[in-house]
């Protein structure tokens, strides 16, 4: 394998972004597996849905913001 285009100081934290990116994914799957089992219960409850689903979000992006910040360090 020769990297013509990509020099190998390209590759020295792979392993730093490889755990960014399951991480990110594993976070993002959490939610929203949570988040369609939430708005269920909220459809069967019958309650304000899109209050809740605004909240929701935001505590999703706040909880994908933090693991960003944490490993950018």
């Amino acid at each position: 394998m020769q990297h013509i285009f990509l020099p190998q100081a390209a590759f020295k934290d792979r392993p730093k972004i490889f755990r960014t990116i399951v991480t990110a994914l594993v976070v993002f799957a959490v939610t929203q597996i949570g988040f369609s089992l939430f708005s269920q219960f909220q459809n069967l409850a019958g309650d304000n849905r899109s209050a809740n689903h605004n909240k929701t979000m935001n505590s999703s992006a706040k909880t994908m913001g933090a693991v960003f910040t944490s490993y950018r360090r």
